[in-house]
């Protein structure tokens, strides 16, 4: 997780989030290079913006809190590197399980 306090705060129904770190082995002892493998899936909620109001004039709030582990969608988001570290910016919609 961030070791300081994020300068960025999302968009309505937006949230940000820290990828976990890239798995650079496998699970039978096997290095894995830079190139190879998905990007993960997973990561842990720095910031979330205020609630969306959708056009029929419903409120979306966040099904997250900030420090939350989250997996979300493959392709979902937006990937942005701010001031040396990446994140995903992710809609609500786009959080599918809180990791307990």
């Amino acid at each position: 997780m961030a070791s300081k306090k994020l300068s960025l705060t999302p968009a309505a129904g937006y949230i940000i989030i820290e990828p976990a770190a890239k798995e650079t082995k496998t699970a039978s002892g096997i290095y894995l290079p830079d190139n190879a493998g998905d990007k993960p899936q997973r990561g842990t909620v720095v910031a979330i913006g205020s609630d969306e109001i959708t056009d029929h004039g419903a409120k979306k709030t966040s099904p997250v809190k900030v420090g939350d582990s989250v997996i979300y969608k493959k392709w979902g988001g937006n990937e942005v590197k701010y001031e040396g570290q990446e994140y995903m910016f992710i809609k609500f919609e786009d959080v599918l399980a809180i990791i307990n």
